[in-house]
């Protein structure tokens, strides 16, 4: 889903009641419903998916035109890519993870997107989220701390999830954010004025850091694999986004390039 596509897609008239046409809809929740279940190993399909998925209730021809578009044609060139897991050069499995926020990228309704992932060792991600926040943001350190928040929760349960299994998480989490503000005040408490609406979340994310369950990074943008869950993006982020959250892709034939 490149960005001019996505744009255009949100600036599409929607269906009403009165103009809405049933068999239209259900052919574009059909097809909608089955690349969903690519949300569980396709971490490059998911802002595509979660775009289409607002539609589901006034989708017109124009949007099952944009589904069935360009989304199928890269599916069929990398229906031979998935999940490639690697320890790196440690040979241990160690939990890692970035999140990110787009403010106010949904064009109706001006809510955020925010995507985070978590991978085991060098390569392999283990889980992902890209969704739209239920809260209206008015800053973006605002929504980049949601964003990190949701994936600290997520990272709990994960490190509890492999203590369990025997690969007990000894040291603090990395967890990388590209806002320097949301890094900073991971183990300052900072609070202003203008950050009173989310200084709880500020404080569990302090609290997890001082406990040593977390340790917040700071990461370049263009090095931040979770971009990839907040926005459509252009050709080259992209394809460096996807090698960082599937890893590399052994191409069995010229069909999977």
């Amino acid at each position: 889903m490149d960005p001019g596509t996505a744009t255009a897609m949100m600036k599409l008239p929607v269906a009403t009641a009165d103009t809405a046409d049933p068999n239209g809809l259900k052919l574009y929740r059909k097809l909608v419903g089955m690349i969903i279940w690519l949300y569980k190993t396709r971490p490059d399909m998911a802002f595509t998916i979660n775009l289409l998925a607002r539609f589901l209730h006034n989708a017109t021809k124009a949007h099952y035109d944009i589904a069935r578009g360009r989304p199928l044609r890269y599916l069929s060139g990398t229906k031979f890519r998935g999940l490639v897991f690697s320890p790196g050069d440690s040979s241990e499995w160690h939990l890692s993870g970035e999140s990110d926020s787009d403010l106010a990228g949904d064009l109706v309704s001006s809510r955020s997107t925010l995507g985070f992932y978590n991978k085991m060792g060098r390569f392999g991600t283990v889980s992902y989220n890209c969704s739209l926040d239920k809260k209206i943001h008015t800053a973006t350190q605002a929504a980049e701390t949601h964003a990190l928040a949701s994936m600290c929760k997520d990272t709990i349960w994960l490190r509890q999830l492999l203590h369990e299994l025997g690969f007990k998480q000894a040291e603090a989490t990395p967890q990388d954010t590209d806002n320097r503000g949301v890094y900073l005040q991971s183990t300052k408490q900072v609070n202003h004025a203008v950050a009173k609406h989310f200084r709880i979340a500020q404080a569990f994310i302090r609290n997890l850091s001082d406990d040593g369950v977390v340790a917040v990074g700071k990461v370049g943008t263009d090095k931040n694999g979770s971009d990839m869950f907040t926005k459509a993006l252009s050709k080259e982020p992209f394809f460096r986004h996807r090698l960082k959250t599937m890893g590399p892709q052994d191409c069995p034939g010229p069909s999977a390039q």
